[in-house]
């Protein structure tokens, strides 16, 4: 790339509210053991929890679906994510399509609840266990005024102990903006060697 190139690339991120790869320290959390990351900046919070596939599959089987499809899911790497609007820049705009998951070489976005909505009518999942995994799933977009929030399931489709990036994207007073957090870890069951 020349110098002139460099210099595009640079401005065009400064302008868009691009924001660089952070590592973000990982903590637990005292209640369920699950890692959890936390991440503040340019007007948004960010915090991403991994779903232990043991309390995901629970969480699934409790409202009405047959245990392999829990199993199925619940071992994709599932996260809870939540989002707040903490400027005073006006409204924020996500989809979950613009987001990505990186390993290695492989970008791609998070799964879809779509596609798992097919995957579930193919598993004859009944229709008030997809109704209730429709509430439980990650807005697939959503515009968020000051101060509001959205929070929900997200699955990342790798197995349990797969480190990743997690590249998330918004819209804010018509820039593009984005934060990828590196190094996320998919969880493990806490109190048990994965089967």
């Amino acid at each position: 790339m020349n110098l002139w190139n460099g210099l595009m690339v640079a401005a065009l991120a400064a302008v868009s509210g691009n924001v660089g790869a952070v590592t973000v320290p990982e903590r637990t959390d005292s209640r369920s053991g699950a890692p959890v990351w936390k991440w503040e900046g340019d007007g948004m919070t960010v915090r991403a929890m991994g779903r232990p596939p043991d309390q995901a599959q629970a969480f699934f089987i409790g409202r009405g679906f047959p245990n392999e499809a829990a199993r199925r899911y619940a071992r994709s790497c599932v996260f809870g994510m939540t989002l707040r609007n903490r400027a005073a820049g006006g409204p924020i705009r996500h989809q979950l399509a613009q987001w990505r998951v990186r390993i290695g070489d492989k970008i791609y976005p998070p799964l879809s609840e779509a596609r798992w909505q097919e995957r579930w009518r193919e598993m004859g999942v009944p229709e008030r266990a997809r109704t209730a995994f429709a509430w439980a799933t990650f807005p697939t977009q959503e515009t968020m005024g000051e101060g509001a929030y959205l929070m929900g399931m997200v699955a990342m489709g790798l197995a349990p102990g797969e480190r990743f990036d997690l590249i998330i994207k918004w819209h804010q007073g018509g820039h593009g903006r984005r934060v990828a957090l590196e190094d996320l870890r998919c969880p493990r069951n806490v109190n048990r060697q994965e089967r």
